[in-house]
């Protein structure tokens, strides 16, 4: 009988020896494919952005060397920010190191040791990385512009943590980064900026979150996480920008989401993008 109770321990720790190991090996995996960095020449693009008018091989062009969409060279050369534009070009094809930040078991967020320049943020704007991980498991993280000109964002980061407004710096660190905007306009977009501001601050942090009821209720919610905060900020006003219409909402789904254009993309392959 001691035999068969010494046997039945030591196949259990054997299973959960290589289950830690299987789950060691996920973190190990996914830290040595952080980040896309371009494997092409950059190119000199001062004369392209000088021009009186761009053409369309010109916004490709500028899209492969910045990561920058027609929304986003638009809005910096309106402002003469050219030098802005080159600095972000710098960024694009730099290969800054980072570190990861393990915060909880097998769970980690990787950063930049700086963050990379931005195209002008707009209220409403939707700032969304890939580089947080469970594992090999890639669970992203998001969150919603609320104060554009002071770079705000309303983040709901973690266990043990409410959410709340912090600088748009802790997103700008991450080694994968898109910036995405609604497709309605302005005004619209602040409202629900706004209605986050009044409504989704200082609410506890789940990761089930939609799953057990609260996704589709209207009603104030008590927990929330990042892309599920950010989801219902839109869906309060009748925008689901859940692509995939699922039981819950992860940052890959307001990715996708139909209702959202691409601003600015950092450490991820522009050729994902393309149609």
């Amino acid at each position: 009988m001691k035999r068969k109770k010494l046997k039945i321990f030591l196949v259990i720790i054997a299973v959960l020896s290589a289950f830690i190991i299987f789950l060691q090996s996920g973190m190990l995996y996914t830290h040595s494919n952080v980040a896309w960095v371009p494997d092409y020449k950059k190119q000199d693009i001062s004369s392209i952005i000088n021009k009186a008018k761009l053409a369309e091989d010109d916004y490709e062009l500028l899209f492969e060397q910045t990561g920058l969409t027609r929304v986003g060279i638009d809005s910096l050369i309106k402002e003469k920010s050219y030098n802005e534009i080159l600095k972000i070009q710098q960024d694009f094809f730099a290969n800054y190191d980072f570190y990861n930040e393990i915060f909880a078991p097998f769970t980690c967020s990787d950063r930049l040791v700086k963050n990379i320049t931005l195209a002008p943020l707009k209220k409403g704007d939707i700032i969304i990385s890939r580089s947080s991980h469970v594992s090999y498991i890639q669970s992203g993280h998001a969150g919603l512009v609320v104060d554009a000109e002071n770079g705000i964002i309303m983040n709901a980061s973690g266990y043990g943590y409410k959410s709340c407004k912090e600088d748009i710096s802790v997103l700008s660190c991450r080694p994968t980064i898109l910036v995405l905007r609604p497709k309605i306009g302005e005004d619209k977009a602040a409202e629900i900026a706004d209605f986050a501001l009044k409504n989704l601050e200082g609410k506890k942090y789940s990761l089930f979150s939609g799953i057990f009821g609260e996704k589709g209720e209207q009603n104030a919610i008590e927990k929330t996480h990042c892309s599920h905060l950010v989801w219902y900020a839109y869906k309060a006003f009748g925008i689901d920008i859940d692509s995939n219409k699922g039981l819950a909402v992860w940052p890959k789904d307001i990715e996708k989401s139909e209702h959202l254009e691409l601003v600015q993309v950092y450490g991820i392959n522009p050729e994902e993008f393309e149609d």
